[in-house]
């Protein structure tokens, strides 16, 4: 398998960290034969540098299993330099599945050069397989190592939590799995194996169970939606998934009924209540319609602190029909929206 380049790496890595709702910027792109790499991230309003070392995925060749992958770590020494202001990732990349794998680096910091080998690391095409499904998966290897596959959307996620997701044993990655399953049953099980955790198992555990939960929603939601933004009606990889009744509301789901795809704009303007969805009957079609308007108290509110400017950009957009899913039982439940407006306070 040739070598991937480093250009590929960076712009595989930049595609992964967006499809996990941040965005990322190469910043040595100079530095083109060299390990590490650098980005600059941001994700879940967090803004922070990355170094990442990253070999591509090959079958082991040879009397090796058919199902072994590994990188070679070539082109380092031992020890492999950390910078303290960032956090340091190992990851294999296997581009015919746009699969990432994160290897535990604390293990592999110093190796025996002999400079005639150079020190490899062992994944299951299996595990790598998982991961396309499940978002994360793991496995334990027989030195103990836990070996992760990771699906592109969630690696920014694993960025941030890597260091705690090496460490936690087989038991925490079923609850993970049960958690991501969504089963009442299994939900139960959950909260009861939950509580045996220590609190910072129970954190990370909760975190990849909610982007699990938020992966899910989100690849629904811009589906049924065909990716364009209710609102506006562009696409450009600039939608998000909203919900219509906030998660921390009372009754709110997941369901594709309680959701609606908005560009960035709309959406924060729909989550502070600027503006908010409307409904009602067509008295010649019958038909149900949907318009987007602005809420005039919250606008008064802004004007109020003299920060109301640019809500004309905003205003060319509202009470026109909005854009709907082409099956009618995909679109916005009309309870869920009198219950978001209540919310809100909207009248």
């Amino acid at each position: 398998m040739p070598r991937i380049s480093n250009e590929s790496f960076s712009q595989a890595i930049i595609s992964a960290i967006e499809n996990s709702g941040g965005s990322a910027q190469w910043i040595n792109p100079e530095k083109t034969k060299g390990k590490p790499l650098f980005f600059a991230v941001n994700y879940e309003r967090r803004s922070f540098n990355v170094c990442v070392y990253i070999w591509t995925l090959t079958h082991g060749g040879g009397q090796r299993s058919p199902n072994e992958y590994r990188i070679q770590m070539t082109g380092v020494r031992s020890p492999i330099p950390l910078n303290p202001h960032e956090e340091t990732i190992l990851l294999g990349y296997l581009e015919e599945l746009d699969v990432f794998a994160g290897f535990d680096l604390s293990r592999h910091l110093t190796f025996t050069d002999t400079g005639k080998a150079s020190p490899s690391i062992q994944i299951s095409r299996e595990t790598l397989v998982l991961a396309l499904q499940d978002g994360l998966s793991f496995h334990t290897k027989d030195n103990a190592e836990i070996a992760i596959g990771i699906r592109p959307d969630h690696l920014a996620h694993y960025i941030l939590n890597a260091s705690d997701l090496h460490v936690y044993e087989n038991e925490a990655f079923l609850l993970i799995q049960i958690a991501s399953q969504g089963q009442e049953s299994a939900v139960g099980n959950f909260q009861q194996r939950m509580g045996a955790l220590a609190p910072e198992r129970q954190r990370t555990i909760s975190q990849v169970s909610r982007i699990h939960r938020d992966y899910r929603f989100r690849k629904t939601i811009l589906s049924a939606y065909e990716n364009r933004c209710a609102v506006t009606k562009v696409q450009l990889k600039l939608v998000d998934a909203a919900h219509i009744l906030p998660v921390a509301a009372p009754g709110s789901t997941d369901l594709v009924t309680n959701g609606i795809a908005l560009s960035p704009t709309m959406h924060r303007a729909y989550d502070n209540g600027l503006i908010f969805l409307h409904h009602f009957v067509n008295e010649t079609t019958g038909r149900v319609e949907y318009r987007m308007r602005i809420n005039p108290r919250k606008l008064d509110s802004l004007r109020s602190k003299n920060i109301g400017l640019g809500i004309e950009e905003i205003g060319r957009y509202m009470d026109e029909l909005i854009l709907l899913p082409s099956d009618n039982a995909m679109w916005p439940d009309i309870e869920m929206i009198n219950q978001a407006n209540a919310f809100r306070g909207i009248h």
